[in-house]
């Protein structure tokens, strides 16, 4: 992989500047680092002092570069996405793709026309774990897919230690949070896993004391193309960080859980549970390494990335399909989702 590419970040906070850091360690030394907030920017310049810094957008964009990171608010997305593609800037774009889904089309055939790369952050996809469930369910190890169950909880003032939650965008309606967006990641899951969905429903609310003005709260039950029924839970006020699946099967049940490091199943067969997979020793930026090589690595040959906008989109709606049926306390078919 060459590194002489000429990158953007847009975006100084918690995730940008581990790009940045993983960047560095990768070997790319020409980074420019856009964000409004000099404090950030100062931050990041004591750990990293060979980057170069910009706290104006359009003195930013005056720079030739091959390659570009969107990691400022979601909010911001598709416009500097846009900005971005139309200077032939290949697009690494966090997650979720946006808001809403203004602009995403024109977004994706911009990068078709101009035959760009993009990939929409999808760490979990290069998770050993998920990969194994995927790959269990895949190769038909647990027979028929009847249901799963996927739950995603934390403590959202202790995601970023030293910070005031407050203050970050999942925090803020009119910044796009809320925990059904933030934690897409999941709904993304779901679909690679186990097929398109048909129909969204979900239960959404703030039920904790958090001085948030979005859902901490949310239960979807997707119904997909295939009959599979799935749950998902996610918290922003859950103590104890729980990351858990569970997916029944005519011949057997898998089960995965953040704390044991290991994909186990039942066979119902053998009565029995066996180990699946161990990952005791996976460091936890190794997946975000790896997301970046393969950034750089669909750049060079030319060839699709693992999630581009155009699939991202999906998942992007899954998840304003979900909000609309809290909203509205109605099932809601993908049809349906604008």
């Amino acid at each position: 992989m060459k590194n002489q590419y000429r990158i953007l970040v847009s975006g100084a906070g918690s995730i940008g500047s581990r790009h940045v850091r993983n960047l560095l360690s990768l070997g790319f030394g020409d980074i420019s680092v856009y964000d409004p907030s000099e404090e950030r920017l100062s931050r990041l310049v004591k750990e990293c002092s060979r980057i170069q810094i910009h706290t104006d957008y359009d003195a930013a964009l005056r720079g030739q570069y091959d390659a570009a990171f969107i990691a400022s608010p979601n909010r911001f997305h598709i416009g500097q996405a846009t900005d971005l593609a139309h200077r032939g800037c290949h697009l690494f774009i966090e997650k979720p793709l946006s808001h809403t889904m203004e602009g995403v089309d024109g977004l994706s055939d911009l990068l078709r026309r101009k035959n760009l790369i993009s990939l929409v952050a999808c760490n979990r996809r290069f998770q050993p774990a998920v990969r194994q469930t995927r790959e269990a369910v895949s190769e038909g190890e647990l027979g028929r897919i009847l249901n799963y169950r996927i739950q995603c909880a934390s403590y959202f003032p202790e995601w970023r230690p030293g910070a005031d939650y407050r203050e970050n965008y999942g925090a803020s309606k009119e910044q796009g949070g809320g925990v059904i967006l933030d934690m897409i990641h999941e709904l993304d899951i779901a679909r690679w896993i186990f097929g398109d969905v048909e129909e969204v429903t979900a239960v959404a609310g703030k039920r904790s004391d958090l001085d948030i003005n979005v859902e901490d709260t949310a239960e979807i039950i997707l119904r997909h193309s295939s009959g599979v029924l799935g749950q998902l839970g996610f918290s922003y006020a859950t103590h104890g960080n729980i990351r858990s699946y569970h997916v029944a099967g005519a011949k057997g049940t898998l089960e995965w859980d953040f704390h044991t490091k290991a994909v186990r199943i039942f066979e119902a067969e053998s009565k029995q549970w066996k180990t699946h997979a161990e990952f005791r020793d996976l460091d936890f930026n190794t997946p975000y390494l790896d997301m970046l090589k393969h950034f750089f690595a669909c750049i060079e040959t030319k060839t699709p990335s693992f999630q581009s906008v155009g699939e991202a989109k999906e998942a992007l709606r899954l998840a304003l399909a979900a909000k609309e049926s809290a909203e509205t306390e109605k099932k809601v078919a993908l049809g349906q989702c604008v």
